[in-house]
């Protein structure tokens, strides 16, 4: 498993949901609380583990994982 994996998808997909909940409260509140929003941002991108791209990166590489252990399994059964 690299850096960028997660233990689960569900687990993946509820840091990039987390992640686009925070962006979009950045934009909605950026004229009003401006540290709010660079808070928001920041946790924004920590959730991520970077930018949207390593998210999706990530993504993947959980997939692909997840699909190997499942193959490495189902051989050792037979």
């Amino acid at each position: 498993m690299s850096g960028f994996a997660s233990k689960s998808v569900a687990g993946h997909l509820a840091r990039g949901v987390t992640a686009a909940l925070l962006f979009a409260g950045a934009v909605y509140f950026n004229a009003i609380a401006p540290c709010f929003a660079a808070l928001a941002i920041v946790s924004g991108l920590l959730l991520l583990r970077g930018c949207p791209v390593c998210w999706t990166v990530g993504l993947y590489e959980t997939i692909a994982n997840r699909q190997a252990d499942s193959c490495d399994a189902s051989k050792g059964s037979l």
